[in-house]
């Protein structure tokens, strides 16, 4: 069986180059943690969202040249204190995300907007502290909301969150930053409306599933992190709805102007400013560059693909709640004819989605599991 691709939009990519950390002078590896990388009261970061860029390769001593990215608008975030010290909200774009942070974890516990507000009474891990390279973190999420104070709201799902690349990043013709690492993060879930005096049952038939990566640099003296991207796919009945795709970028320069004495003494011990050259090639497209076919035999979804140039891979396989069932990461040879099984044993007999994300470009299938 053959299912026709459904490809997200994407316009505009950027060149990710790969080097050796050594050639670069690196000096120290980025492990993040609660004094030097949470979020603090009174804290106003400014931030400008720009041209979406695909993530680019996971591993050791990457370079990411995201210099030409186009700034689009030019925002701010305030962090500041309720009543209890270690409860944050984050102010944007006329959203309130509200935080709960101690020396362990940052957690995401409630949101508002002019629409809608969510409660989660299992909170949406951000981030573990310490945090360095190699680590894997993976916890369970659920809350209630409303609509329009009109109507209730429901969500369930995963996040998978793993330190996944390390380098440096040219952020600008006049920043360049040595000691980055990437946390790369994976919500999904699924999001239903039900009657406003009854928020405890989910029903399939009013869920709409949604998959949510999310990429963040942090770089060592700097507590925020220096670029994010976000990527959301949003589905109905399992067919794919939309996928909206953004980029921030926190400028080193806007963040230094913190009062952040832990950082400071980093910045001071570190120099952050590279003997290279900055080497652009914006021009560059890494659009479709896996073509693929999906069978499912039994248990078995059997992915056959030819692919122009090395990538990494990510495949995960949800249900219609958006619950991840498999994952896997690899990176993949460039070649024709390659082939790779996901093993679905276990799974009842259903509909799935299968999520293919190739170098930062979404893939979506659906797949009929019959035993």
């Amino acid at each position: 069986m053959n299912i026709t691709n459904i490809v997200a939009p994407m316009k505009t990519t950027y060149v990710v180059l790969l080097f050796t950390a050594i050639s670069l002078g690196i000096k120290a590896q980025n492990i993040i943690t609660f004094e030097n990388n949470s979020p603090r009261c009174d804290d106003i970061t400014e931030k400008q969202q720009v041209s979406y860029v695909p993530s680019g390769d996971a591993g050791e001593g990457i370079v990411w040249d995201f210099s030409g990215v186009r700034v689009k608008n030019d925002l701010s975030n305030e962090f500041y204190c309720e009543s209890d010290s270690t409860i944050l909200f984050e102010t944007t774009s006329n959203s309130i995300n509200k935080y709960h942070v101690t020396n362990q974890e940052l957690n995401l516990t409630g949101y508002e907007t002019p629409y809608q507000s969510m409660t989660y009474n299992q909170p949406v891990l951000q981030v573990a502290y310490p945090f360095s390279y190699g680590q894997v973190s993976e916890h369970d999420y659920s809350g209630v909301g409303k609509y329009c104070n009109t109507k209730g709201l429901q969500t369930i799902g995963n996040v998978r969150i793993e330190a996944d690349a390390t380098g440096i990043m040219y952020l600008s013709d006049s920043d360049t930053v040595n000691n980055v690492t990437r946390i790369h993060s994976i919500r999904s879930g699924a999001i239903g409306m039900c009657d406003i005096d009854d928020t405890t049952t989910l029903v399939r038939e009013n869920m709409k599933q949604e998959i949510e990566e999310r990429y963040q640099w942090y770089a060592r003296g700097y507590r925020y992190p220096i670029f994010e991207t976000i990527s959301i796919s949003y589905y109905d009945n399992m067919d794919l709805v939309s996928c909206k795709q953004t980029a921030y970028r926190y400028l080193p320069d806007m963040q230094r102007q913190l009062e952040d004495e832990e950082n400071e003494e980093l910045l001071n011990d570190d120099n952050n400013n590279s003997d290279g050259s900055n080497n652009n090639n914006n021009n560059y497209d890494n659009s479709d560059i896996i073509h693929y076919n999906i069978s499912v035999s039994g248990s078995t979804a059997h992915l056959t693909y030819d692919l122009s140039q090395d990538a990494n891979i990510t495949i995960l396989v949800c249900n219609y709640m958006g619950c991840t069932f498999k994952h896997m990461s690899f990176k993949a040879t460039s070649g024709e004819g390659l082939e790779t099984d996901i093993d679905c044993s276990g799974l009842s007999p259903d509909i799935y989605v299968l999520y293919i994300n190739v170098n930062g470009k979404i893939y979506n299938e659906k797949i009929n599991l019959k035993h």
